[in-house]
């Protein structure tokens, strides 16, 4: 369904009287919700860049891309699919604070203000690097396209603006059983999106830290 469909709904429910503008704000918020609670495969980007989209500064340029919310992993795809690991920011400035600049083949990066930073800073290769996204804000005319949401998940941000609109016009009622029904369907979602294979068993990796690093 697209955000009128969703409006509709809340129309359906009661809600015809609260401005087109506030119900869209609600929607963002619900999407803001089920969004930030897991690392969705719906929300997954896989970027492929090189030594020439990293700046001087090891900042990785995302001019053309999704804004990133978090990284899930890193490859240097010209070394044998080589990882690159993850560091405090101020763990790095601490450790490395007399080589920020140090060029070479990076095995670690770091996030400043959601920017993403390599270091070493690389003079060549490839990488692969595959994140989180952040799901663009919502608008009353934007199609079940614009909805990073699976569609078959739609019905879940209608319960959600209704609890929330429930919540607002002060109906604790009405707002407890759809906040149940909208947490009840969560977990359909989360078990539907998570379980994509039955092939075999999910395993754990288990890596040591010195593995990490040179």
């Amino acid at each position: 369904m697209d955000v009128q469909d969703i409006m509709d709904i809340l129309d359906l429910h009661g809600f015809e009287d609260v401005e087109d503008d506030d119900k869209v704000a609600v929607i963002n918020d619900v999407l803001q919700e089920i969004n930030t609670r897991e690392p969705w495969p719906y929300l997954e980007v896989v970027y492929d860049f090189d030594s020439a989209d990293v700046g001087a500064d090891g900042l990785v340029d995302f001019t053309s891309q999704p804004i990133l919310a978090a990284v899930l992993d890193i490859v240097n795809t010209s070394q044998y699919g080589r990882t690159i690991s993850w560091i405090r920011r101020d763990d790095h400035f601490k450790r490395n604070a007399s080589q920020l600049d140090l060029t070479g083949t990076p095995y670690l990066f770091y996030l400043v203000a959601g920017a993403l930073y390599l270091w070493p800073i690389p003079t060549g290769d490839s990488y692969r690097l595959t994140y989180i996204q952040v799901q663009d804000e919502l608008t009353s005319s934007d199609g079940e396209e614009d909805i990073l949401l699976p569609a078959r998940h739609h019905r879940l941000i209608a319960l959600g603006a209704l609890y929330k609109l429930h919540s607002q016009e002060d109906d604790p009622e009405n707002a407890a059983m759809f906040q149940q029904q909208f947490e009840n369907r969560m977990q359909l979602m989360r078990q539907d999106l998570f379980r994509q294979q039955y092939d075999r068993p999910d395993t754990i990796q288990v890596v040591d830290e010195e593995d990490w690093v040179d």
